[in-house]
């Protein structure tokens, strides 16, 4: 199954990791649960995922650290936070630690599944733009090494001209001359003008 419809669900009740499982399944995702944040980094260290769903309140770590960690490790993955306990503070601390949203429990599975093909959409565009990203940085190096090569054939064609070759700016002021204008004029090229 493709890395984009990979989807973690971390939750200490199993009843709501069954649930959430079923109902992703059947939207066509590939779904792994986690009971705890530790059960959680076992499986991110040995899989790749583009969404974590998890409950912010598990016993021992909350959902705000394993966040943290996702964050450390990847800045891709999409995190959505749940919670049975929401308030302003909760939401705006989800938000600034950067989870992509916040859905309070009970839980709107409409609202679910809508987030979730948001975040996966999000996904899909950060992955499709870094692939861009990289294209225009090998394409730059080409044409870079390109630039370089041409650059060091009319140097050398410049170099082995048995005629004098000047160039100037605008003001008529010398830049450059080759070996055989220095040649013929001597370092003096002012009387050239």
């Amino acid at each position: 199954m493709e890395h984009n419809k990979r989807i973690l669900v971390v939750d200490d009740e199993h009843m709501i990791l069954k649930i959430i499982k079923d109902i992703l399944s059947k939207e066509g995702y590939e779904v792994s649960t986690a009971t705890n944040y530790n059960n959680a980094i076992k499986i991110l260290e040995e899989s790749s995922f583009s969404v974590v769903l998890t409950d912010i309140r598990m016993p021992e770590r909350s959902g705000i650290d394993l966040l943290t960690h996702i964050r450390q490790l990847n800045e891709e993955v999409s995190v959505i936070l749940m919670t049975g306990f929401a308030s302003l503070d909760s939401a705006m601390d989800a938000v600034k630690q950067g989870a992509f949203d916040y859905l309070t429990k009970p839980l709107d599975f409409s609202k679910l599944t809508k987030v979730i093909k948001q975040s996966i959409e999000k996904f899909e565009l950060v992955q499709k733009n870094k692939h861009l990203m990289n294209q225009l940085q090998e394409m730059n190096l080409t044409l870079e090494e390109k630039v370089n090569e041409r650059s060091r054939e009319l140097k050398n064609i410049l170099n082995s001209a048995n005629e004098a070759i000047i160039t100037t700016d605008t003001n008529l002021v010398i830049n450059r001359s080759n070996p055989k204008t220095k040649e013929i004029f001597g370092s003096d090229l002012s009387l050239i003008h």
